[in-house]
């Protein structure tokens, strides 16, 4: 793979990555900071320097696509990581808006529903980015859809999903 597809890729990680950023800390500037700290993280880490260096003499664009993926996944884990540091800090500041019911939700809650709604991601790969096991990932999400359609209410005689039960 030439250097420049490579610094491609990893730029458009910015516009690809922001949604996550924001919905695990809902202000512009600290979305943007998680993802330069979360690429600035693939330059200083050695194992990361190691697979970028390693992706220049990949030839087989398949293996390459694969390989930029696991090089993404290491940037949301970074994000993840800075965020539920930094949210707790700037909790107080930050403000939520008409999505108060999903900041109520703990930052982990939101990062795997965000990750699987959003991105379509399945619970073991949302395990291997916030480092929770696969079954862990599946109990959280569904706990925190609940959780959140409990925040929003659901309409009389609907479930959960807004499909109407059925009474026999």
């Amino acid at each position: 793979m030439k250097v420049n597809d490579i610094k491609k890729r990893i730029t458009s990680f910015s516009t690809e990555l922001y949604p996550f950023a924001y919905a695990l800390i809902p202000d512009d500037l600290q979305a943007q900071q998680l993802i330069v700290d979360g690429i600035a993280f693939l330059f200083a880490d050695r194992d990361s320097k190691a697979r970028l260096i390693n992706l220049v003499e990949v030839e087989d664009f398949e293996m390459s696509q694969k390989e930029i993926y696991e090089i993404k996944k290491v940037v949301m884990k970074v994000i993840y990581g800075l965020a539920t540091k930094r949210f707790i800090q700037l909790q107080p500041t930050l403000n939520f808006g008409e999505h108060g019911a999903f900041y109520a939700l703990e930052a982990k809650q939101r990062a795997v529903l965000f990750l699987m709604q959003k991105f379509g991601l399945d619970s073991q790969e949302v395990a291997s980015i916030i480092n929770l096991t696969k079954l862990e990932v599946t109990t959280l999400y569904f706990d925190s859809k609940n959780k959140l359609s409990g925040f929003l209410g659901t309409k009389e005689g609907a479930n959960l999903y807004g499909h109407a039960i059925q009474h026999n």
